[in-house]
């Protein structure tokens, strides 16, 4: 990885090209230096010069021709002193050497003019200016060549100025002085281009050796960089691969001495086992690695052909139970009962399995010695609620009959009884009707825990139950003075069984009244915000905190006597636990000893669902409204087949529209009863008023209420709250 990241950065940032603008650059500054013995050696020659010609030349001309050029130097010596401010950047460094390029182009004009104002007689005075042009031209060549045509601007206009000159004056020496000048001047603009060429050359290569050593440099940062980074990743890895031995230790160390069996498979075959694993089978470990893990396990073709599946499934990565229990064929023959649990590892870069193998051979044992048990115990209580069924059976008919016998002994008003005789009979048939109490209460217990009571829910006003049931017990609590109250609000919707919630509120009202002490008070409401609860409330002695948690135990004896010394089955309150629980809910109580006790008997909170089968929707929206009156919930559906589907879902109440003498009605109510959840709904048929001559024929398909057409909103009303209050 650290040679490929080398190799990486070695490719992103190779030596580094000449660059253009580096090399302008120091032709810029090797003519910058050259310039001030540039400018200072024209200006000598043309003092020089001037000297020469001040004898011989007239005045004016001449200083106007010194004028100039001394005006002109001054000028290109300010220009270049701008040097400094432009070599920084690239343009305007670039308009610095075209600005003194236009100079020196300038000045060789000038120069070249002087050959004007010499007299035409002043032979001795051309050729001097003819030498001087020539050595400026020479030292212009040295000076500028770093610069390409730099020098040829000084050249070409100078020496070209003085041959045109020579020729303007005539004669055979000014000719031919002025061929030698011009010959000169193309020589010298020659060895210029040469020159220009081996100056660019030298500093293309300084530019390409600076940008190399500042490459080499960096790629020796770049390379310690990289070294102490190799050195840092060596030594991570070394650590690495000693932490990975380390945990690699821990790790076999772990898994030899774990005490479950642990293995390896790879493609179906045993690639590791610890000594948990062989010992579970009897094998050693040179016998099963290699083998396929089906030939140790005690299962039938098709079981091994469906765990390999599982196998192959769980490589592939689907989803499969991770547990599941099989049996392992032991070397020596015999059977042991084990629990795999598998997950899917890389076993040297390929996808295995890993399984963890528990012995459940003792478990399954346990199991089934509980699963016998269970079975022996279920069938002994279930031969005791058979026998106390029938014992209980057998006694209530003699009993009542005794009790009717005794209460005609008491009645007999020709042969009236004594005080004693009446005081004995009373606690005869006191004792009877207890006996026949308890009796019915072994019965109902009996019938519950064998499966034969079972409720039958429907959705009922509380009302009629808690009127019925304090309207019984009323003459006993008349007996002791206490004030019976039912405060039980009208249409308090339940869903229940009337006759088991009646037994409860019954045992649980009997039991205040017998708890409550003369002249007192009892009360069956409803809590707030618990509008499926029926509470109990009485100013009795209140409940030990001690028997609390026993009063709904059968095993558990919990009868005191009242405050009148009445007596008490005991089976009362684990009778009503019994009843409310088959109901969905269960009792509770609050006590405080002194001060009352108050019972709440729970059911769940159910709203009721309607199915609505209607041929259109206007059965629908006339219903609808009434549904949500009385807080109904409005299922819809269209046809038999629909509404069949939509039964499932806990339906309280069909409501159908259909045709009581054509075959698609029977054919919807019949559909209804057959299944599961449409034999006891109860099953409301709105049929066309001309079919009600069909009204027999309706009940007989299973209808339990028909109501012909056209429908009135209050009679509806009153129909529908028959089966939900």
């Amino acid at each position: 990885m650290r040679e490929e990241k080398a190799q990486a950065q070695g490719t992103a940032e190779p030596s580094p090209a000449p660059d253009a603008a580096q090399v302008f650059t120091g032709q810029a500054a090797v003519l910058r230096r050259n310039v001030p013995v540039a400018l200072a050696g024209l200006l000598l020659n043309i003092l020089v010069l001037t000297y020469v010609l001040w004898p011989v030349h007239p005045r004016g001309p001449l200083l106007a021709w010194l004028g100039a050029l001394s005006v002109l130097i001054c000028v290109r010596a300010i220009h270049a002193a701008g040097y400094r401010r432009a070599k920084d950047d690239a343009v305007r460094l670039r308009r610095w050497v075209h600005l003194y390029m236009a100079g020196s182009v300038l000045t060789g004009l000038l120069w070249g003019a002087a050959v004007l104002i010499v007299p035409t007689t002043a032979m001795s005075q051309r050729v001097f200016i003819a030498f001087l042009t020539g050595g400026l031209a020479a030292g212009s060549m040295a000076a500028y060549s770093a610069m390409a045509w730099l020098p040829h601007t000084f050249i070409v206009p100078a020496t070209a100025g003085v041959a045109l000159g020579l020729l303007l004056k005539g004669g055979p020496m000014s000719g031919v002085m002025a061929a030698m000048v011009a010959i000169f001047g193309v020589l010298l603009a020659i060895m210029a281009t040469a020159m220009h060429g081996t100056i660019f050359t030298a500093l293309r290569l300084r530019s390409e050796n600076r940008g190399l050593v500042a490459w080499l440099s960096n790629a020796k940062v770049r390379a310690e960089q990289l070294n102490e980074e190799l050195k840092a990743e060596i030594g991570e890895r070394s650590q690495t691969e000693q932490a990975l031995r380390e945990s690699e230790g821990r790790f076999r160390s772990l898994v030899e001495s774990a005490t479950d069996g642990i293995g390896f498979t790879f493609e179906g075959h045993i690639y590791y086992a610890n000594q948990a694993a062989l010992d579970l089978i009897g094998y050693e470990a040179e016998e099963v690695l290699g083998m396929p893990i089906e030939r140790f396990l005690a299962t039938t073709t098709l079981a091994k052909d469906e765990l390999h599946q599982r196998y192959l499934d769980r490589v592939a990565g689907k989803e499969v139970p991770r547990q599941y229990e099989t049996q392992m064929l032991r070397k020596d023959g015999t059977v042991v009962d084990v629990i795999f649990s598998n997950s899917v590892v890389l076993l040297d870069g390929k996808q295995g399995v890993m399984s963890i193998v528990k012995d459940i051979t003792e478990r399954k044992q346990v199991e089934q010695e509980l699963r016998v048990a269970k079975e022996t115990a279920e069938e002994a209580t279930h031969i005791k609620d058979q026998f106390v069924s029938l014992l209980a059976h057998d006694l209530r008919a003699p009993l009542n009959s005794i009790l009717s016998m005794l209460a005609l002994l008491g009645s007999d008003a020709d042969r009236p009884l004594s005080t004693e005789q009446q005081r004995i009979l009373r606690m005869a048939s006191d004792q009877g009707e207890a006996t026949v109490r308890m009796i019915e209460d072994l019965l109902h217990v009996s019938r519950l825990h064998t499966g034969k009571l079972t409720p039958e829910l429907r959705f009922v006003d509380a009302t009629a139950i808690t009127a019925t049931v304090t309207s019984l017990l009323k003459p006993l609590a008349g007996e002791k003075h206490i004030e019976l109250r039912d405060e039980v609000p009208h249409r308090t919707r339940l869903f229940t069984d009337p006759e088991m919630l009646g037994k409860v509120l019954y045992n649980l009202l009997s039991n205040a009244i017998k708890f409550t002490p003369r002249g007192g008070h009892i009360r069956l409401f409803v809590p707030r915000e618990r509008l499926t609860t029926l509470a109990v409330q009485d100013d009795g002695a209140g409940v030990d905190p001690a028997l609390v948690d026993d009063l709904f135990r059968h095993e558990v004896k919990t009868s005191m006597p009242g405050t009148a010394g009445e007596r008490g089955t005991g089976l009362g309150l684990p009778l009503s636990q019994d009843l409310m629980r088959a109901l969905g809910g269960e009792i509770t109580l609050e006590s405080r000893p002194g001060q009352g006790t108050v019972f709440y008997a729970t059911l769940p909170v159910v709203r009721p669902k309607v199915l609505v089968v209607g041929r259109d929707e206007s059965l629908g929206l006339f219903v609808r409204p009434h549904l949500e009156s009385i807080d109904a919930e409005f299922v819809g559906a269209v046809d038999a087949e629909d509404a069949v589907h939509k039964l499932g879902d806990g339906v309280h109440l069909v409501i159908a529209e259909t045709d009581l003498q054509g075959n698609g009605g029977q054919h919807l109510l019949q559909r209804i009863r057959e299944v599961p959840g449409g034999k006891s709904v109860p099953l409301m048929v709105i049929a066309d008023s001309s079919q009600a001559g069909l009204m027999e024929h309706g009940f007989q398909l299973g209808a339990s209420e028909i109501v012909f057409k056209p429908l009135v909103p209050d009679d509806f009303l009153v129909r529908l709250r028959r089966f939900i209050t």
